[in-house]
């Protein structure tokens, strides 16, 4: 068997990291940033991180970033605020260039997928984050191939979406390991290169069809 991975641009690697623009615009110059992007829906379960923000008050350093939006949008930013919780900001949609530019401001990418998702799909953020560098933290339906990915990767760590509390200890670790973040981003774009880049993706589709 063969699979087929859905290519990925590697170069925002290579491009100045931290130009500080998105963090002097939301007042996060000094925050340890777990940055969610992209679609705010029922799918994500983003239920579970605005109770494992709960879990994280206490950490005045740590700050969920949830860029995007969606149908879930208002209802979780309403969740947010009756909590009180200033830890989640909430930004809306960002264009694709600047989304790279705002990838290299923050310390890890988040990935969340309910658990009544049943099929093996990889969300294509997992992709971006590796080729951005950055550490990746997956909340992930069991059956999801994202979980071998970032095993394989060593890209950083994945669990199932089943406990709010098990989600804010894997957020605690790594903020407790920023040391090994750019260890850990590096081996993420290494992977990303040596498996979802373009050339590697058409190379292996050619050969496929020569077969």
């Amino acid at each position: 068997m063969v699979t087929l991975y859905n290519w990925v641009h590697v170069g925002a690697y290579e491009e100045p990291r931290n130009s500080g623009f998105y963090r002097n615009r939301l007042h996060l110059e000094k925050a340890f940033i777990v940055f969610f992007g992209g679609v705010l829906g029922p799918s994500q379960g983003l239920d579970l991180i605005v109770d494992a923000a709960k879990e994280i008050q206490h950490l005045e350093e740590i700050v969920i970033l949830i860029t995007g939006d969606g149908m879930e949008k208002d209802r979780l930013m309403k969740q947010t605020r009756r909590a009180d919780l200033k830890n989640v900001i909430f930004h809306p949609f960002v264009s694709k260039e600047e989304y790279g530019k705002l990838l290299r401001e923050v310390d890890v990418g988040l990935v969340c997928l309910t658990a009544k998702n049943k099929t093996p799909v990889v969300p294509g953020k997992i992709l971006g984050y590796m080729a951005a560098g950055i550490p990746v933290l997956a909340l992930l339906n069991r059956e999801s191939d994202g979980h071998q990915i970032i095993h394989e990767a060593r890209c950083g760590y994945s669990d199932i979406p089943d406990n709010p509390q098990k989600a804010a200890q894997m957020i605690i670790k790594m903020y407790e390991e920023k040391d090994r973040l750019k260890e850990l981003g590096l081996n993420g774009y290494q992977y990303a290169v040596k498996n979802f880049s373009r050339k590697v993706c058409v190379d292996k589709l050619e050969d496929l069809l020569r077969a």
